[in-house]
Formats: structure tokens, C-alpha cells, sequence
């Protein structure tokens, strides 16, 4: 056939029936020819512009013709406009999905004001036909005409040099970007979407194969037949076909994938659930939109759900029209299921054979695969997996035919084939060959065969993968076959003992031996994915097997700590104890608590000696703190894992977390809870409403959400009333504020928001004691007013922050990292004392009693020295100041100077400091 045409694109229907030409000359048109009369039978003009794309819908149905500025839809056969214009802009292609209800455009658009951040024009746009909508995407390449080609689950955009690869649903690239060293005129992608064919201006063509390039899910090879969401397919093969109806039903409304398909998977799904109505409507719906082998196989097993044997094996005939020639063989396999399926079981198996013979003298080990899998394997319940063989009786024909599948099987375990069989037919093929050996177990077990039927069950336990074993219908049945057994044995050596058959009876308690360590086993295994019941359940088995063997309470000790329940963990594990007293094991060590309590007191020898219970509000002492410990869960969980070897690592960490305190530090404002008032009241939380007993609960609150136990101020913690606890109190203050978890400053004349600068100017940094605040803890937090962080730093430790601990560098004039990292030793005397001159103290004698740290002095406190306990203390300390390591290096006659003159010249200006402050507070 010859015509005269000014044509810019051309295309041939699916069918062969029709040629449509786009020309391009005045105001364009589009031709359409029938191919076989070589008739023109319509010319469409309506189009303003020059026509540069056509495509035909693969139903030959509709004809998608574009322009330079929309793209319109039009009946083939007349010529009717079936939806209006679809405005776009420099479109230069147009192509329909495989099944009609979508189309691309390729264009050189403008630059897209609402894709500010996106650097190319050139975009590819995509119109739903059945609603009229759009949405449109930029492609890789700016200056030269695109052209595109799809398979239904990409798009392949060509310009310039290069190829680019989009998703069809996304939207989004995928791959990499492939390159060529001239221009592509055009292109073209097989039917799987495996290879790429690139067209040049010299007429060559280069052939890219695209499976170096995408994931395997973008190509035929998924699923045979059939096609479906990531979403959808996911629900499907977890046997989940409510909610997979639901999906389908959404893909169906949403066009998400490709409608036909999406048809025929949701017929099969309703057939399953046995809206076979339903189903039969969805399946017709499917081959109206396009015809397909899934729709026709959908057809045929909704038909067979309504009792229609030979409509449906019609219907699946059909499906042979539809499909690749390769596929010829596997739906004759599916055929087979579905004559099984129809109830001549006889005549499907002679299929099956006649397949395998086939495919074994063509050398097809994935077709002997299959043909095996589909000879052994039947679902006729939905739950219980079976086999043709096997649903006659006949295990001794199914497990070797199952033994030789597995041999053939793909080496990653899975096989699309068989996952699209499970689909459409909802055959199940995981764990084929243990639901044969189960059966087998049954019957010999029903035989009196016990000893041979315990003999497949541990074949079966030791041959299952992972995800079978772990499945919740393998464990209930080995669970209850292995107690059945272990009872029917125990019970038959009992009687073959009575009966003086001494031979027998050692055989069947052998066998119950073999058992006993089954559930060892199955318990170990259980506990290790912290199925503590589970565990616990198989330990209590193991006892009952065997009470003499301390396993079974190893075992069980390990279940119950698994579960928290410590005390009867306890309790089996000193009954692993009793039952092994004489066997000396050197892996046992009872001395777990002994240890657990030696580390917990010397820790507590460090700490407070009077703390607040945060979940109780009370005072307690280092007693009260070791039986609360010892009372609660983690000293019965720390113990309870301690049976076989002493992990005193765990527990110093486990105890030393147990036992960390917070600090309080801040200044006085009056009358401030004291430890009498606290022991009154019985807990800080029933003091009265008062704002300086919400200010220690706000602290103890902090304390609570920062996840500590303890907290400590000086104001309640210290009972003043006793002079050897005021003492020992006030001399290992500096070293509580060092060992510390925390330590939390309240400026309270620090307003919020608070502000950079707030902080030196606050009160706090004017008292005395807090120098030794803020040197000695490794972990501080400040708050402002509302106990809001200062500088609104969330951050995890105050002594981290920049900002802070530059603001406090600059107001006590030292290094920033001595304040992180401060020791009494970091600092000469001269320093020390510096920065104690510019501190104050309501009672004068604090003035000296708050270096007592700073210093590592070992001084006594006396109160009533006045101004005085500055330079008697030095004079007390100064042997141990004539050694420290501020002192040493110099000469011996600079020391005598140093140490004699200091404490008097420091003690002047810290009186003078003292006398000039004295009216302010």
C-alpha cells in the first residue's frame, strides 16, 4: 500500500487492522487506513496544529492523537471525539498503557513556576482516561525532543544522547541513567521490558539490556500472569484475602496498575472467599478491558467455585489465545490443578507425569521442579497442606517425590511459578515434605510404631528451615506428638520393667531419653527468640521426662527469669542445685548474692548518708537503700542470671545505676525545709504548700524525669543536730558533688527567658559554698525561675554547653576546660583562694569550711571561729599544704614565705569582702 501523507508519526494497531498517520502540514490531521482493503475510512481535522504523535489503544478501540498544545481521544472506527481536548503544552509523543485506561505524553515544556527546585524542563506528563486527570513530571534532559516507549510498569524517555527510566505509578526515576555517544532519534522496548532498543539518525540500532539496570520486579519475571502492587501482593501471598480484596479494590478504582489485571486478581481473591457472583462479574469486567491469560484463568476458577466444571474448563482454553508461546507449558500445569481441582484427581496426575516426562527428556529441571511440586501438593481446606498422593494415603510416593523436588528447587527457595499456582489456586508448597512425614508420623504412631514414629519426628526437627520450625502449626504439632509419645513410651517401659523384659525397657527409656533432650533443645531454641512461655513450657516437659537431670531445671530457671518471675527462678535454680549437690560442678556459683550485696555496700560507702526516696518522698540511710534494692526486681533479676559464672562488671554497672544520686545546689532564701521537717511530714511530698517546699519537690520532680532514684539537698538531707554527721557531712560534701549522677543549680533571680549574662549576675555565684557547686560535679544542669533550662539548653550535661561554660570562664577568670574537668589539683593556692574572696556566706566560719574540698583538706569543722576559720584552718592544714603539688618545685626558703604569709593576707580581704557584704544579707 502506498500513500501520500506529510506524516510526523504513524502506528499500526495491535490487531493489524488499522494504520493511523499524524500529518503535519497546515492544520494537522489524522488518517486512518483499514490494512487489509487499503481503504482510507476517516480523516480527523479538528486538530489546529500540526499532528506530531498517534498511538492506538491495544483493544484497537481508541486513537490518541496530540498536537503542539493538548492531545485528544478519538473511536477508531468513527472517528467520534470520545473526551475533550487535554490541554498540554509542546507535546511531541503520545503513547497508551498496555491496557488502554492510560497515556503518556513526552514534551518540551516551559519552565514550571510551581518547580522551583527542579532543573530540567523537559517533562513527561500522564493523562487517566477514565477521569480525565493529569500529572505531569520532569525528565533528565533540557535541550533536545523527547521520545518514550513502556512496557505497562516503566517508561523509557529518550533525548538527547541518553535514556532515562521512570515508574509508572511513582513517577519516579529508576536505574541509572543510560548514555550513548550520538543523539536517539527513537525507541522501543520489548515485550517483557527487558531490553531497550535505541534508534539513531544513521539507521543504526544498539540494544541495551535492561536487567543489568532495574530490579528484577520491573520484568515478566515477577510473577507469571500476574501483576499487582507491591501493597496488594504482599497481603496475597500472606494469606490475608480480606484485606487483599480491599487493596485490589482500591488499585481498581485508583488505576494504580493495570485495570484488567487488577480485575482478574480481584476475582481470584473473591472465588477464595467464596463470592463466586462477584468474582464471575470481575472476571468478565477483566476481559472487557483487555483480554489476558489471568482473566480467562480467573473466569474458569470463578466458574468452577459455582459448581460449572466444564464452563470453566472452557474458559480456561481461552487463555492459551492470550499468551506467549513460552507460557504454553505452564498453563497446561495449571490446567492439571484445575482438572484436580474439578475432582478427577486420576486424570490430572496422568497430566502431571506426562509434563514431567516431557520436561525431563528436554533436560528442564525447573519444569521436573514443578511438575513434582504439583503432583505432591493440595490444599483442600485452606489450612491443611497435602498432596494428590497424600490425599489417597499414599506417603510412601509423596516423600520421595517431595525429597527429589527439594534437590531440583531454586537455590534462593523461591520460585515465581509456584507462588502464582499458590495464588490463583491457593495451594501451599512451604514445608510440603513435613506435612507428609507428619502424616507418616501419625500413622506409625497409630500402628504402635511409637519408637519409629520419634525417629521421623527428630528427622523432621532437624531437617526444618528457621521460618517453618518457628511457624505456630509445626510447634503445636510437635509439642503434642512428642508429650504423646513420651507418655505412650514411659508408660511401655514401666510395663516391659514389670514384666522382666529388662531389653525393651531400656529401649523405650532410651527413646524417652532422646526425647528429654528434644525438649532441652526446643526450650533453648524458644529462649532465644524470647518465647519465655513457650521455653517454659518445653522446660516443665523436660522435668517431667527426667527429674534427675539438672538440665530440666537449667532450663526452667532460664524460662522463668525470661518471664521476670525471679523468685520461682530462684527456686528452680536451687533445685538445679540440690539435684547436682554431689556432682561438684566448678560452672556453679551460689555466690552471686554475697557479691551482689559486697559491691552494693561499697558503693554506698561513697554516697550520702541520708537521701530522698524520689518515688516515695522519704528519707533513707544507706540500710534502707540496700533493702529496697534487695526487695526489688533488678537484685532479684541480677542475681537470677548469675547461676553459672560472676559477672562483677554487671554488677558494679548494675548496682552503681541502682544507686546514683542527684545533687542539689542553691542558694538559701529563708526557711528551707529541714530534715525534721521532712521526717515530720514523712515525705517531701506532704510538706506544706509553701514556695520553698515547691522548690525542693520541683527538684525532686526533675530529678524523677531525668530517670534517677536518689536525690540530695543540703537543706534536708544533713541532720544539723548531730555534730559528727554535720562534720563527716561537710568534709565529703565536695566529693558527693563529684561522684554525683548530676547535679541541678536553681538560680532563682534568674527570670524567664533567661539570657546570656543572667548567670553571672545571679546570686548563686556570690555564695560560698557554691564554688565548690559548680568545680566539682562532671554533670550539671542549670534552671532558671520557672525550672525552665537556662539559655533553653535541652542538651544532656550543662558542662558540654559552649555558651555556659564561656559565660562562666569569663566570670570567674579560668580556663573553660578547668570548670569541665576541674581536680583540687588543677589550681595553685594563690588561684583557689582567689576565687574564694569573691564569695560570701551568711555564716562567717563557711567561708573556710567551703574549700575544705577544693583544698583536700582533712580539717574538722569548729563553729564559733568567727573570721578567724580561715587562718586557724590554715594553720591546721599546713603540713598537708607544705606537700601538695602547688607548693612543690620552688625553693625551700620560698616555701616558708609562701605558707606563713598567705593565710593572713587572704584572711584580711576576705573580712574586708565579708564586713562590706554584711548589710545586704
Amino acid at each position: 500500500m502506498q500513500a501520500k501523507v506529510c506524516g510526523n508519526a504513524l502506528v499500526v494497531s495491535q490487531d493489524g487492522r488499522w494504520i493511523v498517520a499524524g500529518e503535519y502540514r497546515g492544520r494537522g490531521k489524522v488518517t486512518v487506513w483499514n490494512a487489509a482493503t487499503r481503504d482510507k475510512v476517516l480523516e480527523i481535522t479538528d486538530h489546529a496544529r500540526a499532528v506530531v504523535g498517534v498511538d492506538i489503544s491495544s483493544d484497537c478501540t481508541k486513537i490518541a492523537s496530540a498536537d503542539k498544545i493538548n492531545v485528544r481521544i478519538y473511536s477508531t472506527t468513527s472517528g467520534i471525539r470520545l473526551l475533550p481536548p487535554l490541554p498540554h503544552d509542546h507535546v511531541v509523543g503520545v503513547k497508551f498503557s498496555p491496557d488502554g485506561s492510560r497515556l503518556a505524553t513526552a514534551s518540551l515544556g516551559r519552565f514550571n513556576q510551581l518547580q522551583l527546585f527542579v532543573a530540567a524542563r523537559r517533562k513527561i506528563t500522564c493523562f487517566d482516561v477514565s477521569n480525565s486527570s493529569c500529572s505531569t513530571w520532569s525528565i533528565h534532559e533540557t535541550h533536545s525532543a523527547a521520545s518514550i516507549a513502556s512496557n505497562g510498569r516503566f517508561i523509557a524517555c529518550s533525548a538527547g544522547p541518553s535514556v532515562s527510566l521512570w515508574d509508572c505509578v511513582s513517577h519516579k526515576q529508576i536505574g541509572s541513567i543510560i548514555t550513548d555517544t550520538t543523539n536517539i532519534r527513537c525507541i522501543a522496548l520489548s515485550p517483557s521490558g527487558g531490553y531497550l532498543a535505541c534508534g539513531f539518525r544513521d539507521g543504526k540500532v544498539r540494544v541495551h539490556n535492561l536487567r543489568d539496570v532495574l530490579s528484577h520486579k520491573y520484568f515478566d519475571h515477577g510473577l507469571p500472569l500476574v501483576q499487582a502492587s507491591d501493597e496488594a501482593l504482599k497481603s496475597w501471598t500472606q494469606d490475608n484475602p480480606t484485606n487483599t480484596e480491599v487493596l485490589l479494590s482500591e488499585e481498581i478504582t485508583s488505576a494504580s496498575s493495570p485495570r484488567n489485571y487488577a480485575l482478574a486478581n480481584h476475582a481470584l481473591v473473591r472465588a477464595h472467599l467464596k463470592r463466586v457472583a462477584l468474582a464471575v462479574e470481575d472476571a468478565k469486567e477483566s476481559l472487557q478491558v483487555q483480554p489476558s491469560p489471568i482473566g480467562y484463568i480467573a473466569m474458569a476458577v470463578a466458574l468452577l467455585g459455582q459448581g460449572d466444571r466444564e464452563s470453566a474448563l472452557c474458559a480456561f482454553d481461552l487463555a492459551f489465545l492470550d499468551c506467549e508461546p513460552h507460557d504454553n507449558g505452564y498453563l497446561l500445569l495449571l490446567k492439571s490443578i484445575l482438572v484436580f481441582e474439578s475432582g478427577n484427581q486420576e486424570e490430572a496426575m496422568k497430566r502431571v507425569e506426562h509434563l514431567a516426562r516431557r520436561a525431563h527428556d528436554d533436560n528442564d529441571d525447573e519444569g521436573i521442579y514443578l511438575y513434582a511440586q504439583a503432583r505432591a501438593s493440595h490444599d483442600t481446606d485452606m489450612h491443611v497442606h497435602g498432596a494428590m498422593h497424600m490425599k489417597q494415603g499414599n506417603y510412601g510416593c509423596a516423600i520421595p517425590l517431595i525429597e527429589r523436588a527439594k534437590k531440583l528447587a531454586p537455590k534462593d527457595k523461591q520460585c515465581p511459578p509456584l507462588e502464582t499456582i499458590s495464588l490463583i489456586f491457593g495451594w501451599s508448597f512451604n514445608g510440603l515434605d513435613t506435612v507428609a512425614q507428619r502424616r507418616l508420623c501419625d500413622t506409625l504412631y497409630a500402628e504402635g510404631r511409637t519408637a519409629e514414629a520419634v525417629e521421623i519426628l527428630l528427622n523432621i526437627i532437624r531437617t526444618l528451615d528457621g521460618k517453618i520450625q518457628g511457624s505456630k502449626a509445626t510447634v503445636d504439632w510437635n509439642d503434642d506428638f512428642s508429650r504423646k509419645c513420651a507418655t505412650t513410651l514411659e508408660h511401655a517401659g514401666d510395663e516391659a520393667f514389670r514384666s522382666v523384659k529388662h531389653d525393651d525397657a531400656l529401649t523405650q527409656y532410651s527413646t524417652v531419653l532422646t526425647l528429654f533432650r528434644l525438649f532441652i533443645t526446643q526450650s533453648r531454641a524458644q529462649a532465644a527468640k524470647g518465647l519465655w512461655e513457650d521455653a517454659l513450657q518445653y522446660a516443665n516437659d523436660a522435668v517431667k521426662v527426667d527429674r534427675s537431670y539438672p538440665l530440666g531445671y537449667e532450663a526452667k530457671h532460664v524460662a522463668l527469669h525470661g518471664t521476670k518471675r525471679y523468685d520461682e527462678a530462684i527456686d528452680a535454680f536451687e533445685s538445679m542445685l540440690d539435684v547436682i549437690e554431689h556432682s561438684h560442678d566448678p560452672e556453679i556459683r551460689p555466690e552471686a548474692t554475697a557479691a551482689v550485696d559486697s559491691i552494693l555496700r561499697r558503693i554506698l560507702e561513697g554516697h550520702p548518708l541520708v537521701v530522698i526516696n524520689i518515688a516515695t518522698g522519704c528519707l533513707c540511710d544507706g540500710a534502707e537503700r540496700i533493702r529496697i534494692f534487695k526487695d526489688g526486681q533488678t537484685f532479684k533479676e541480677l542475681v537470677s542470671s548469675m547461676t553459672r559464672e560472676l559477672d562483677y562488671e554487671r554488677i558494679q554497672r548494675v548496682v552503681a545505676s541502682f544507686c546514683g544520686y542527684v545533687m542539689f545546689s542553691h542558694a538559701w532564701q529563708g526557711n528551707e525545709p529541714l530534715y525534721q521537717d521532712v521526717e515530720e511530714a514523712k515525705s517531701v511530698w506532704n510538706l506544706p504548700d509553701t514556695p520553698l517546699n515547691e522548690k525542693l519537690r520541683n527538684f525532686c520532680k526533675e530529678v524523677r524525669r531525668l530517670g534517677h532514684n536518689w536525690a540530695w539537698s543540703v537543706t534536708c538531707c544533713i541532720d544539723k543536730t548531730t555534730s559528727s554527721i554535720l562534720n563527716q557531712s561537710l568534709t565529703s560534701m565536695y566529693k558527693w558533688y563529684a561522684d554525683s549522677a548530676a547535679t541541678l543549680v536553681f538560680l532563682a533571680g534568674v527570670a524567664h527567658p533567661s539570657k546570656l549574662g543572667d548567670l553571672t549576675r545571679s546570686f548563686w555565684m556570690t555564695r560560698a559554698w557554691t564554688l565548690q557547686e559548680l568545680l566539682a560535679p562532671k554533670v550539671m544542669f542549670f534552671y532558671d525561675s520557672e525550672w525552665k533550662p537556662y539559655l533553653g539548653d535541652t542538651g544532656t550535661n550543662h558542662k558540654e554547653s559552649s555558651d555556659v561554660m564561656q559565660e562562666l570562664a569569663d566570670a570567674i577568670k579560668i580556663p573553660r576546660g578547668t570548670i569541665v574537668t576541674f581536680s583540687p589539683d588543677d589550681l595553685g593556692v594563690r588561684e583557689k583562694l582567689r576565687l574564694a574572696s569573691t564569695r560570701n556566706a551568711t555564716v562567717k566560719e563557711d567561708v573556710a569550711y567551703s574549700l575544705i574540698g577544693i583544698f583536700k583538706s582533712d580539717i574538722r569543722p569548729h563553729y564559733g571561729e568567727g573570721a578567724d576559720a580561715l587562718d586557724i584552718s590554715w594553720r591546721r592544714s599546713w603540713p598537708a599544704l607544705a606537700r601538695s603539688r602547688c607548693l612543690r618545685g620552688r625553693e625551700s626558703h620560698r616555701h616558708t614565705i609562701v605558707v606563713s604569709q598567705l593565710p593572713f593576707l587572704f584572711t584580711a580581704k576576705l573580712l574586708t569582702t565579708l564586713r562590706h557584704s554584711k548589710g545586704k544579707e
